[in-house]
């Protein structure tokens, strides 16, 4: 079983990946999807713990699935 502060950090891991992949700023990413920046910057850092409806904002403003940002591999598949 993972813990949850290793998927905390893997969601950070993720986040960051995606938003670096499009040539988004913190800031940017937050403005764009309507968030606080220093949450963003949390959320990054696996120290905070994103509610569904965060997690669908982030997905769409990165233009993914809500899944890809919860997945631990290239196919989807969601952490255990």
């Amino acid at each position: 079983m993972v813990k949850r502060s290793e998927r905390g950090a893997e969601f950070g891991r993720r986040l960051k990946e995606l938003r670096l992949e499009r040539g988004l700023s913190q800031h940017k990413l937050a403005e764009l999807a309507e968030l606080d920046k220093n949450y963003v910057t949390e959320a990054e850092r696996g120290k905070s713990n994103p509610s569904l409806e965060t997690i669908g904002r982030l997905a769409e403003v990165l233009g993914v699935d809500d899944v890809a940002l919860i997945a631990d591999d290239e196919h989807g598949c969601p952490s255990s």
